[in-house]
């Protein structure tokens, strides 16, 4: 059965910090009780909320910037799907853009 979220975030922390540990040269029992500071702090912070971590880096800008340069209109479920992104998502992107007004009305400025 998978881990839950909750005890994979805890898995991969208290990894992390023993390979940091490692790499900088502290003990294990630093590294752990690094790890549990660590948690404790992401605890306070963001208890009881959903957090969506992505699983690379990404460049929100240059990915605006492509979607705006393929926006042709009115295809926002196609760049939704390209992009793994809600329509809507598309939509707020290419919203206030003066590529989207454009395009929707025609009117090459």
């Amino acid at each position: 059965m998978p881990k839950s979220a909750p005890a994979a975030l805890v898995d991969v922390i208290t990894r992390e910090a023993m390979a940091a540990g490692t790499r900088v040269g502290i003990s294990p029992r630093a590294a752990r009780d690094m790890a549990g500071s660590i948690l404790e702090g992401v605890g306070r912070e963001l208890g009881g909320a959903n957090c969506y971590i992505p699983r690379k880096p990404i460049d929100r800008e240059a990915r605006a910037a492509e979607i705006r340069s393929l926006f042709d209109g009115g295809n926002y479920e196609a760049l939704a799907k390209r992009f793994d992104m809600s329509a809507g998502h598309i939509r707020r992107i290419v919203k206030d853009s003066d590529v989207a007004r454009t395009k929707r009305t025609g009117l090459y400025l």
